[in-house]
């Protein structure tokens, strides 16, 4: 469902593999459980919806997942172009700055 996008998502194992850390997998998913429940809901939200619209952008352009996360600047610069004209600066600002 596209509200568990953000809790569910994980980069491909590829992206994982090239930036691995010592910090042991039960530390990582505190953090990730902390840092979730620190946002307000409505930021939840936009967090969901800006990584839904991101992966709408990536499949029909067959961007690999292992390109996603993490994304080069050329890639969010061009997701960046993409969202202009189709949704107002506000949305567009939240699904990139935040």
């Amino acid at each position: 469902m596209a509200k568990d996008h953000i809790t569910l998502w994980l980069p491909h194992p590829e992206a994982v593999a090239t930036h691995s850390t010592n910090i042991p997998a039960d530390t990582q998913d505190r953090v990730k459980s902390v840092t979730l429940h620190a946002w307000a809901k409505s930021t939840r939200a936009s967090y969901r919806a800006g990584l839904l619209v991101f992966h709408i952008f990536c499949d029909p352009s067959n961007i690999p997942d292992y390109d996603r996360a993490p994304a080069s600047s050329d890639l969010i610069a061009h997701f960046i172009s993409s969202l202009v004209g189709y949704y107002s600066d506000q949305t567009t600002q939240g699904y990139v700055l935040k």
